[in-house]
């Protein structure tokens, strides 16, 4: 939604002084026609809308999934409009998780539920532990229960079905404490070399560009570039901001917490209950040259807290396995 909203407001700026100086009878200086200015326009403005169309519809889109009657219903109603697919769970062929697309060359899974009657595809935007209980959750409403087994195993029987029992004995509940690691110095040079680019970029707007009028590719690319060095800006800030400051998770018999520490002192404290959290978890977020980087999450109950979402591969590594260890994983 920011993004879309941000994007429209400067598309509109540019197109609006475009569209202001041709019907006051202003030149447009430059080689190309005026006509061309429509479609140029055009695919910022497409970009823009279905953005802000998307952001909409995963802000104000209501969606239910029902099982009744022995049929499997998906219903989304958005700003009074109602879109909705059923099918029959005796011809449910596939009822998992699927790779839609990729974002960033990762892939980004949804619900997929395939039957005789066609598929419904949906949930992209939904944490990854929560399609998993989600998918499971469906599969027990929807499809048909297996027959109970009668044999004794593992566990023992109770009344007449298999009860498996839990590896590994209870919960470990000792105190422990793991740093999180941060960016480091790597993200003021990264913010520093995004802002003198486009600061460099910004420049040959006043001086190579000097002939160009700033009602059209020179005002853009001035535009862009500032906004470029302001993100490096940014980056720099917040890492210089950051400095001398050390986040850790840490864990009581009772509670884990996400906590941020300077000199000793604690800046931000945010906890959970132990019996809550159930795992932690590292995905790769890109790469950083040849390093990849991860994000980490701490899974509470059925939602994943985000503890870093750009760290070293290896050192994300380490911390999920010291925390895994630590509550007995």
């Amino acid at each position: 939604m920011l993004f879309s909203l941000f994007w429209l407001a400067i598309t509109a700026l540019l197109s609006g002084m475009f569209l202001i100086t041709f019907l006051s009878g202003g030149k447009i200086e430059g080689n190309m026609p005026e006509w061309a200015m429509i479609p140029f326009f055009g695919i910022f403005w497409a970009v823009g809308l279905g953005t802000l169309y998307v952001g909409l519809r995963n802000m104000l889109a209501r969606h239910t999934v029902t099982v009744e009657g022995g049929r499997l219903t998906w219903r989304r109603v958005m700003l009074g409009r109602v879109s909705e697919k059923s099918l029959a769970c005796a011809g449910i062929t596939t009822l998992a998780q699927r790779e839609f697309y990729q974002q960033n060359y990762q892939p980004v899974y949804g619900i997929e539920i395939k039957g005789a009657e066609g598929k419904i595809r949906f949930g992209t935007t939904l944490e990854e532990v929560e399609k998993a209980w989600l998918v499971a959750d469906l599969r027990e409403a929807a499809l048909p229960k297996p027959e109970p087994k009668r044999n004794v195993g593992v566990g023992g029987v109770i009344g007449g079905v298999l009860a498996p029992m839990k590896v590994g004995g209870v919960m470990r509940t000792e105190p422990f404490s793991a740093v999180i690691p941060g960016m480091g110095s790597q993200g003021f040079w990264v913010g520093l070399v995004f802002a003198l680019v486009g600061g460099g970029f910004a420049a040959l707007a006043f001086t190579v560009m000097q002939q160009e009028s700033w009602i059209g590719f020179r005002g853009i690319w001035a535009l862009f570039s500032s906004f470029f060095a302001l993100i490096g800006l940014g980056m720099a800030g917040a890492s210089l901001l950051d400095r001398g400051k050390e986040r850790r998770i840490e864990g009581n018999a009772t509670e884990i917490s996400i906590r941020t520490y300077r000199r000793g002192l604690i800046l931000k404290d945010k906890s959970f209950p132990r019996s809550d959290v159930t795992d932690i978890r590292a995905h790769l977020s890109g790469n950083s040259g040849s390093t990849p980087m991860k994000r980490v999450e701490l899974i509470v109950g059925a939602r994943a807290q985000k503890i870093a979402t750009w760290i070293d591969g290896d050192k994300a590594d380490v911390l999920v396995r010291t925390v895994r260890e630590a509550l007995g994983r």
